[in-house]
This record gives structure tokens, sequence and C-alpha cells, in this order.
């Protein structure tokens, strides 16, 4: 059983232009992309059809299927009403997106808290839940799941935590991007939460990270069981896709080439 490997386009962001680093991603092998939105790649505060139908073009034109958008630096729990209004904004767009780019997915963060004088839990759930209710209608009619992402800073930072918001919704347009890297620092375990919860999954994360450094790089740089992340999504069926989110300040595109092998051996592939 190969599972399907993607490539973040992120990591990217200050080396190419996005369709220049569609091209890389497709020259070094990969099928599957996921496109984030920082505004050096795309503007989602002003982001028109044309530009959306330009992406697709590319993508065609690069062997390409995109597996998620993900919108970043975005805080749905932020108090201020105009804060939400445009992470709002963005959200819709990253939905739009993705319904153009035939994605099936937004990875979408549960926010950051403010450190010095955080929302009690329950308020900031609530919050969540009122501005996951403002965006599921318009991913509802376009056919996109909203996953979840699990964040190491903050709020909802744990797998548990995220699952036990997607159940309240019980809906198939809200699920879970599991991230491994930030469970793994965050004082989790990837290959469990995967087997416990590798059906509310629909998008996973890998790169390196430690319990000491919080990271998103190169395998072999922290302590990262990816063996066992893969051998977790065999055992579980897990049919959706592997985002290798290389995103750690260095250009990602000779470490992608030099990973493909590794990667491979543990069953990761086209």
């Amino acid at each position: 059983m190969t599972l399907p490997l993607a490539a973040a386009s992120y990591g990217f962001v200050y080396y190419r232009t996005l369709e220049d680093s569609l091209n890389a991603i497709a020259e070094l092998g990969f099928d599957l992309v996921e496109i984030a939105a920082p505004p050096q790649h795309l503007d989602l505060s002003d982001v028109r059809a044309a530009e959306r139908r330009a992406i697709k073009r590319a993508l065609d034109r690069y062997g390409l299927k995109c597996v998620a958008t993900n919108p970043v630096e975005m805080n749905p729990i932020s108090p201020i009403i105009n804060h939400w209004e445009t992470a709002h904004r963005h959200y819709r767009a990253a939905i739009e997106l993705a319904s153009d780019l035939e994605a099936p997915n937004v990875v979408m963060v549960s926010g950051r808290a403010n450190p010095l004088a955080p929302m009690p839990d329950e308020q900031t759930k609530a919050l969540l839940r009122r501005r996951l209710e403002q965006l599921l209608p318009l991913a509802q009619r376009l056919g996109i799941t909203l996953a979840l992402e699990t964040v190491p800073y903050g709020f909802l930072q744990s797998s548990a935590e995220v699952a036990a918001m997607v159940r309240e919704f019980d809906v198939p347009e809200l699920g879970m991007t599991l991230d491994c890297a930030n469970v793994y620092w965050a004082g989790g375990d990837p290959v469990a939460d995967l087997r416990e919860l590798a059906p509310m999954v629909d998008v996973v994360h890998i790169s390196d990270a430690s319990r000491e450094q919080w990271a998103h790089t190169q395998i072999g740089r922290g302590e990262i069981d990816f063996g066992g992340v893969a051998q977790a999504l065999r055992d579980t069926g897990y049919a959706g896709p592997t985002v290798y989110e290389l995103v750690d300040g260095e250009d990602p595109e000779p470490r992608l080439r030099a990973d493909w092998a590794q990667l491979a051996e543990w069953g990761w592939g086209r």
C-alpha cells in the first residue's frame, strides 16, 4: 500500500514565486501539493476568480493535484472583530480557492489565545463554534472539508481537543489535520493519536521536530518516528494525503529531493 505523498508550497515562499514553486515540486517527482497562501505567494484578501483559474491552469500544466489550501497567520478566535473579519474573508477565499482547484480540504488552525490574559477555555470554545458556524455553510455548499489542525500554541493543542470539537459538530465538512511535529512538540504521541483518530483525519502533516524545539524541519534533524507514523497510517487504512511540510527558513528543494528515497522506504510515494 503506497501512502499518497504531497509537498507543501509554504516552505518555498521566500525562494520562489508560487508558480515556480509548483514547477519545482513537480520536477521533484510529486503529483500532489498543498498550497499555502502567505501574501508573498497569494493574497487571500483580494484573490480574484481569474487568479484562481490561473493557479488551476498551472497545476494542470505541471501535472499536479491540490490536496488542500492552507491560509496562514489567521486567528479565528480573536475577540477583536476586525481581526475576525479579516480571518473570515481569508478562510472564505481559501474555501473558494479549494473548490476552484478541485482540492477537497482547507487546513484551518483553531487560533491563538492571548498568552498574558487568555480567554477562559469554555468562552474560547464557544467563540470558535460561532466562527465555524459562519464558515461551514460555504464549505458545505462547495463540498470542502475544513480540516482543523493541531497547533502547539494557545488553544486546542492536542489531537484529543481538536477531535472533541470535530465530534461536537458531527458533519463531514469538519475534520482534522494531524500535524505530527506539532503534536510531538506539545508532548503528544502522533503515532498513538493516528491509531486512535485516523477515521477523523483528513490531512496528515509530517516534518521533524524535538521535544526541545518546535520545528517543521528535515527528516533526521529531530525525533519524529516517521516509520511508526507510516505504519499507523497503513494499519488504520488511512487513504488521505500526507503532506511533507518542510518549513524551516531554508530552501526546501534540495532536502525534498534528498528525502524521497527515505520516504519511499517507509511507504510514501506517488
